[in-house]
């Protein structure tokens, strides 16, 4: 559950099995301004049948655009897409740390929006200067959230408003950047030493807000060494989106053991379906 917002108006976002039961508990604290309720499993089901027919940088378009200003984002799997396009994004470009799309890729998901004002989402250090490219190549009025992360671009989209003007929610996007802290596990490819960390080939690594951190042979061992280096007492929710490689049950058991460990923490188990990394950990 995400919520923003001030004394007078709030905006929640809730993931439920249940929808039914959180209006009904939601409507004794308030009036219900806008409601919008949409099926995340059929939404998921759509873009894997896009992406078995398309190529890895087709862009997956909304079937109804609605806003002043549209959003077009780099997601690099189907669950990252799906939690995307929840939040209002209606420009989805499948792509990654190994699949960056090019600059004329992110042009035309711009240039397939309704809208004239845009605002593209890299969600990769890498992609950012092909996004900045492409922003200055269309026809329309284009602006880049430099998220250098998944879970970047995900924050800043609980702030995003379609009916404001760009100008508006660049204001209030921009700052969210830098309220949350990424960690990616993925697994060495190669015998290498960083910043005093040894790695071999073949054992899971920890890359915290891109500096290697941790390596073992131990996955657990190098997770819970990563969470050790981030300030929790900084931070109040931890987000966990598992890849495609890990199985729901073994990322369930992950989430698990971790909220024992850390019972004064909100912690949320996700799927995003990325290829390279097989968790993605966000603390805000």
């Amino acid at each position: 559950m995400v919520v923003v917002g001030d004394d007078s108006l709030l905006r929640v976002h809730v993931h439920t099995l249940r929808p039914g039961d959180i209006l009904n508990y939601a409507m004794q604290f308030g009036e219900a301004i806008k409601i919008e309720i949409a099926n995340m499993d059929q939404q998921r089901r759509e873009i894997q049948e896009q992406q078995q027919h398309a190529t890895s940088t087709v862009p997956l378009q909304s079937p109804t655009p609605t806003g002043r200003v549209g959003v077009v984002a780099v997601a690099p799997g189907a669950g990252f897409a799906e939690i995307f396009r929840s939040f209002g994004v209606e420009g989805i470009v499948s792509g990654g740390q190994t699949a960056n799309p090019s600059t004329q890729e992110l042009l035309a998901a711009v240039e397939q929006l309704a809208q004239d004002e845009v605002i593209i989402l890299p969600n990769n250090s890498n992609i950012l200067l092909a996004a900045e490219q492409a922003a200055r190549m269309s026809s329309k009025r284009v602006a880049v959230v430099p998220s250098r992360t998944v879970p970047q671009g995900i924050t800043a989209m609980v702030r995003f408003q379609p009916d404001d003007d760009l100008d508006e929610n660049i204001a209030t996007m921009l700052p969210e950047l830098k309220h949350v802290v990424t960690a990616e596990v993925t697994t060495a490819v190669r015998d290498v030493t960083l910043g005093g960390v040894q790695v071999q080939a073949g054992h899971s690594i920890a890359v915290l807000d891109g500096t290697l951190v941790a390596a073992d042979s131990d996955i657990g061992v190098v997770i819970d060494t990563m969470l050790e280096r981030i300030q929790m007492d900084q931070h109040e929710y931890i987000t966990i989106y598992y890849g495609q490689r890990i199985a729901r049950e073994q990322a369930h058991a992950l989430a698990q053991r971790l909220q024992e460990r850390y019972p004064d923490y909100t912690i949320e188990l996700l799927s995003g379906g990325q290829p390279v990394y097989d968790y993605i950990f966000a603390a805000e």
